[in-house]
């Protein structure tokens, strides 16, 4: 009697054990797979596609559904042929012209985790070449802002992460990890010369950093600045110390634009100011131009969709409409009379179907 209990014990924790990590496997197993699934997705939900247009006004280098999620692609504006500039593994984010010939891109380097660092390259718009421009594993690169064919600046974060194993368990499987990116700096590089600088605020609590800046004057002591609102953003015309890309500088002083605003693109002779107004009451967002001079508003145009993105290319407003995989890139002439459908939904998820 005393030998078949121990026996029957022995069975009864056997098996307890062997369900508890059959269980515990599972779960793992389900973490993995959801945490792969949702890493796939994450980026898009993080990066939007997005555009640029070349200074001539002849192509769009756009993202789009590609090899790693996300590639750039070229547009012809004459002859509306799109070609392929990146067949890579990586995720590309955002892309920014420095001259005609020339894109840098921002790209996740492993779009299947959402821990990935974001490394910037250099990509040829002729023949689709690039090169690695920075290599920090730790670090996201992105937040690009042109300030000349051999100069940009751009954002530092820093990837943190934070073991949270009760929310991962119960609420979602690939929460196991939450990651973060903390701001570190912003920094200056040269083409050129290849080199790389950071640059320093002396009153960061009252400046910005450049994820604000918006748009930059030709002489870079005037930037037109976001501020976060809630919410919302206003948009201010901040005249700064010395140049854009100074080893130190400091904001002079500040004049609000508008509220509610967001997207805002200088034209040439630097004269008008073109941004997108969003009305909270109607979900309207209005594509607006105001004249610096005498700080006057004209409305050109009402969208019912969100709009992300805008560039001012010689008489063209180029914007794209939509948010999610559903996004439309527009171009409206700048008198808002004369409207074109340049990219639609389908072309964004398959850009080289013909």
């Amino acid at each position: 009697s005393t030998v078949r209990t121990r026996t029957l014990i022995i069975i009864i924790v056997i098996v307890a054990a062997v369900t508890i990590s059959w269980t515990i496997l599972s779960v793992i197993a389900r973490g993995r797979k959801s945490y792969s699934v949702f890493s796939r997705g994450f980026w898009e939900e993080v990066y939007p596609p997005t555009f640029d247009v070349s200074p001539s006004g002849d192509t769009v280098v756009f993202t789009a559904r590609g090899e790693g999620g996300s590639d750039l692609f070229a547009l012809n504006l004459r002859t509306r042929h799109i070609v392929s500039l990146t067949r890579s593994p990586q995720f590309e984010a955002e892309v920014r012209f420095l001259d005609n010939s020339t894109v840098i891109t921002s790209a996740v380097e492993d779009p299947e985790s959402m821990s990935s660092p974001q490394y910037l390259y250099a990509v040829n718009v002729g023949d689709g070449s690039r090169r690695r421009l920075t290599a920090d594993p730790r670090m996201r690169d992105d937040t690009i802002v042109p300030l000349s064919r051999d100069q940009f600046v751009f954002s530092r974060a820093e990837v943190r992460k934070q073991f949270n194993p009760i929310w991962g368990f119960f609420v979602k499987p690939w929460g196991f990890v939450d990651v973060y990116g903390v701001h570190v700096g912003d920094y200056l590089m040269n083409l050129r010369t290849g080199s790389v600088e950071q640059v320093h605020l002396q009153h960061p609590s009252i400046l910005f950093h450049l994820g604000q800046v918006g748009a930059v004057f030709h002489d870079k002591r005037r930037v037109i600045q976001l501020v976060s609102r809630g919410a919302t953003e206003d948009m201010f015309l901040t005249q700064l110390s010395s140049p854009l890309g100074s080893p130190q500088i400091r904001a002079v002083r500040k004049k609000r634009l508008a509220r509610s605003a967001c997207c805002p693109a200088l034209s040439e002779d630097e004269r008008f100011v073109y941004f997108v107004k969003e009305e909270p009451p109607t979900a309207q967002y209005d594509i607006v131009r105001l004249d610096l001079m005498s700080l006057q508003s004209t409305r050109l145009a009402g969208r019912h969709q969100r709009i992300t993105c805008l560039r001012l290319s010689g008489q063209w407003l180029f914007f794209l409409e939509g948010s999610g995989k559903d996004v439309t890139l527009w171009r409206m002439d700048t008198q808002g009379k004369r409207l074109e459908k340049l990219l639609s939904p389908a072309q964004f998820a398959n850009p080289l179907r013909k």
